[in-house]
């Protein structure tokens, strides 16, 4: 009774069904989500400590009833929960503020809507005389129709505690002063700052008292977002002032905000109509036209997107830091997120038809798409993996290599950060017996049972050398966390008498000694190295065999180089390393940049090519390991135009030390496949991915060159015959378009465009009354002074309109033409014209084309439009103009029709140049 006088429902605990863990833990309460009756949607907000039912207990119920009906979630009832009693409450459909912000592209006119809404919300409290206390985004609940609820009175009381998220706790407050109603209008302040970007305030460095600090004494506050209104930042920078006196009461801020929304920058920004947030792409109609307009700019980067995802599926973090960056580019070039997932869904459609993505590529991606944005967030903020160890095995002697497949493990230990997914992200990685990192595999995400099935080497200096297998759940928050480690013992395998058999197995796993969950399978094989070829032995591509391949990968460093030395130089077939450098410097002397590289570079460079050109039938044994030797390259260079220079030598320097004379086409996949063929994940290595992301901007762009055009294996940058053929065979898809509507050209483009009529028609309904400009047109004049309708018209009025046009047939708009159609001058007639002709293609057209069309004067149109399909449109939206402009009645549009009838037999003859034809139907206009 003391704080309600109304009758509240008290809620059997039985008729609720909750999650076991809370979705959120606050100061005082605990929060979490479930069911009311099995069909209710709830929220069960439980008090802490609240057992005895004290009355500061009863404080957030006593404020939250209050408000109900003004600016709080609604209250079902109370219950009583095992830790405490509860309240039951309705659940928001889209979370809290931060999560709409993350999970939406909001326009300007959305975020002052929503801003608008919560100062509404906040004027409410304020007018209970209630001040929140704890006001930002995690308080701010968004529900169906972006409608805003406040939420978390619990401190909303008079006590002295401080209590908050630090930024947006105002600098009055930190430094020890009582709670104002103008705390409060700090925090919307820093509100307003958070819908203008994707970081919650501060993200970069710890909320404790040095931020406090230069909160207090050195004003500090969140830099502003660049292409921020300058009204907005305005009257954010008021809200946040350090002086309370100067911040506005919660009655101003309805109005500054209200005003907001009336400005051109805003306006301009609005879509043309509502949009749903998360429409799936399949209810997106696909418009070709929009989407093939593009600059190719935009093309190459949706193109990039996809290819990163399907074709480097397997190379994820080689390219995940700079996902993000292209992703963020391209919804700053194609604001409009309907037509953007149309760009988006043809680009993906392109990749996997260009590029011949197979199904386990794409079931790959959709098993970690969804961690994919939360990680590259975190990428960005500089945590990556740490570069391998440049070290050196001290003994040059090898005497063997170990073969090691990494087939695949099971029953993996799951990841028990919060902030992570359930199931780990694991790879592998091997250290040779110095401790060094000799590889890693790609990742597998989100799974205990990864499967790797991948082949590495290590070369092995002596018997009692321990190789360790590592596996490690990656994670871009934190360091990666280890999963298992099984150590090899090369004593075991080389005492093996029988060297051609592996040992596959499933080996347990240790961290620290200690048991692991999980196993790892592994094919082990020692494969000796001594060379007992004589002397008079010659490589080529015919006799070299893989157990020479397995003799020159030993060779290898840790860091993934080769050296010149007098065993590589015995398989280029000379008799010192001296002649294989003398020989190959002369090779390359054209090119001065490359004689600067070092010389381990060289050798590196050219060890790989040898492989490539004689050796590439046993591609799959030496792939990855010479795929990490291409990475320390590119490295090393740092320049890709350099490193082509230096490929395209030592391979000529292959062809002619061993006569090659021909290459297979597969073959030419591995050695060239970017000029000779398209890309395919089988053949893409990391090189390429170096290639591409070498070519994008800081900002995200992906520049299309001929370059990127070569390396996405096109002939030029001239994307447009590709794009337009598979985005139309996307449409023909989708909407089942038949064969005879493909052959009458664009047909099936209109019927497409027929489907959302009702929508387009909403479109410009929706702009013309949000852009407003009809509000200055009211007053129509015409030289007579009268309103100018059909009744209004003379023949006096209709011969002087006629000397309005040029000789050439149209007619330019001027200030007595604009008055005699019933304008004020020709700027407003302009504004009139420029409203209603909103699509694609008409809005490029002059004003002089666009006020002929109202005429009908379809010969000078035609000669100036070349386009049928657009005359056509034009002629149609003219006729809408007319007949809305001038109120025509039925009655008129019934008598124009017989003449419309002959416009029609018209365009019959021009299409179809039948003479005899033509003759008939001219027959019959003069009759008629």
């Amino acid at each position: 009774k003391q704080h309600c006088d109304d009758f509240i429902e008290w809620i059997p605990y039985s008729n609720i069904n909750i999650d076991k863990n809370p979705i959120a833990k606050g100061h005082n309460s605990k929060v979490f989500i479930g069911k009311w009756e099995e069909s209710i949607n709830i929220v069960l907000k439980v008090l802490k400590e609240s057992k005895n039912f004290k009355s500061e207990f009863l404080n957030e119920f006593n404020i939250h009833y209050k408000c109900l009906g003004k600016c709080a979630i609604p209250f079902y009832g109370l219950t009583e929960h095992m830790q405490g009693y509860a309240m039951v409450l309705k659940r928001a459909i889209h979370g809290d503020l931060r999560m709409y912000i993350n999970k939406n592209k909001l326009t300007w006119p959305n975020k002052i809507e929503i801003l608008s809404s919560i100062a509404k919300s906040l004027h409410r409290l304020h007018e209970l005389n209630i001040i929140h206390r704890d006001f930002h985004c995690g308080n701010i609940l968004i529900d169906d129709d972006a409608k805003v609820f406040i939420s978390d009175f619990g401190i909303s009381r008079s006590d002295g505690s401080i209590i908050g998220v630090l930024p947006y706790i105002a600098p009055e407050i930190l430094s020890g002063k009582q709670y104002t109603k103008k705390s409060d209008i700090y925090s919307f302040g820093i509100i307003m700052w958070d819908l203008t970007s994707t970081h919650r305030p501060f993200w970069d460095r710890p909320y404790d008292t040095s931020l406090a600090l230069e909160i207090i004494c050195k004003d500090l506050r969140p830099e502003v977002v660049e292409g921020t209104p300058e009204v907005y930042k305005n009257t954010m920078k008021k809200c946040w002032d350090s002086d309370p006196l100067e911040r506005p009461d919660s009655s101003d801020l309805i109005e500054l905000i209200d005003d907001m929304i009336k400005l051109p920058c805003i306006i301009t920004s609005r879509p043309r109509a509502p949009e749903q947030v998360n429409n799936p792409i399949e209810d997106c109609s696909f418009y070709l036209p929009k989407t093939t307009q593009f600059d190719p700019n935009v093309w190459s980067t949706a193109i990039l997107i996809w290819f990163n995802r399907y074709v480097l599926v397997d190379y994820r973090s080689e390219w995940a830091g700079r996902y993000q960056k292209a992703s963020d580019w391209l919804c700053q070039q194609v604001k409009d997120k309907k037509v953007r997932d149309e760009l988006l869904e043809a680009a993906r459609i392109f990749v996997v038809k260009r590029f011949e993505v197979e199904k386990d590529a794409i079931e790959k991606d959709e098993s970690f798409k969804d961690s994919l944005e939360a990680k590259d967030r975190y990428h960005d903020r500089g945590v990556a993996d740490e570069e391998p160890h440049d070290f050196m095995i001290p003994s040059d002697e090898v005497v063997g290599i170990i073969r090691i497949c990494v087939k695949s493990a099971k029953d993996l230990k799951k990841s028990d950060f919060w902030f992570t997914f359930s199931n780990p992200d694991p790879y592998v990685r091997i250290m040779n017996a110095a401790g060094a990192e000799i590889v890693r595999t790609r990742v597998n995400h989100g799974t205990v049972n990864p499967k790797w099935d991948e082949i590495h080497f290590v070369s092995v200096h002596g018997s009692g050398e321990k190789i360790s297998v590592e596996i490690f759940d990656e994670n871009l928050f934190i360091a990666d966390r280890p999963l298992g480690t099984y150590v090899l013992d090369t004593n075991t395998l080389m005492k093996n008498e029988d060297h051609s058999k592996a040992i596959n197995e499933w080996f347990p796993l240790e961290i620290g000694n200690k048991p692991a969950k999980g196993q790892l399978n592994l094919e082990v094989r020692f494969i000796p190295t001594a060379f007992t070829e004589g002397v008079d032995f010659k490589f080529t591509r015919e006799s070299i065999k893989l157990n020479h391949i397995y003799m020159l990968i030993s060779w290898r460093k840790a860091n993934g180089s080769f050296e010149f030395t007098e065993k590589l130089a015995r398989f280029f077939n000379y008799n010192s390393v001296d002649e294989l450098k003398e020989d190959f410097l002369k090779h390359i002397s054209s090119d001065q940049e490359l004689l600067k590289c070092d010389l381990s570079i060289l050798s590196t460079a050219l060890t790989i090519m040898y492989l490539k050109v004689l050796c590439w039938k046993h591609y799959s044994e030496w792939k990855q390991i010479i795929s990490n030797s291409e990475v320390w390259v590119s490295k090393e260079i740092n320049d890709i135009n350099i490193e082509d220079r230096l490929y395209d030598l030592c391979r000529t320097f292959m062809i002619e030390r061993f006569k090659v004379k021909d290459f297979e086409k597969e073959q030419m996949e591995i050695i060239t496949p970017v000029k000779h063929t398209i890309i395919t994940r089988k053949v893409v290595t990391v090189r390429h991915i170096r290639t591409l992301t070498n070519h994008q901007d800081d900002d995200g762009c992906v520049v299309l060159n001929e370059k990127v055009a070569e390396y996405y294996g096109f002939k030029n940058t001239n994307l447009e015959n590709e794009i337009m053929e598979c985005a139309k065979k996307f449409v023909v898809d989708r909407y089942d378009v038949d064969k005879e509507a493909i052959a009458a050209d664009n047909s099936f483009i209109a019927a497409v465009k027929t489907k959302d009529e009702a929508i387009k028609q909403e479109k410009i309904s929706e702009k013309r009354r949000l852009t407003g400009m009809f509000d200055d047109l009211n007053k129509q004049i015409s030289l007579s002074g009268t309103k100018v309708t059909r009744k209004t018209t003379t023949d006096e009025l209709v011969k002087k309109f006629i000397t309005y046009r040029t000789k050439d047939g149209g007619f330019k708009i001027t200030d007595e033409l604009a008055q005699h159609l019933g304008f004020l001058n020709k700027e407003s007639l302009e504004i009139a014209l420029r409203s209603h002709f909103i699509s694609d293609d008409l809005a490029k057209l002059p004003s002089e084309i666009l006020a002929t069309a109202c005429d009908d004067l379809h010969k000078w149109l035609s000669l100036q439009i070349k386009n049928p399909q657009i005359e056509r449109e034009l002629l149609g939206s003219a006729k809408d103009f007319v007949i809305t402009r001038y109120n025509i009645d039925d009655e008129v549009i019934g008598l124009d029709t017989p003449y419309q009838d002959i416009e029609s037999a018209k365009s019959i003859i021009i299409d179809n140049k039948d003479k005899a034809f033509e003759r008939k139907i001219a027959d019959a206009v003069v009759k008629n």
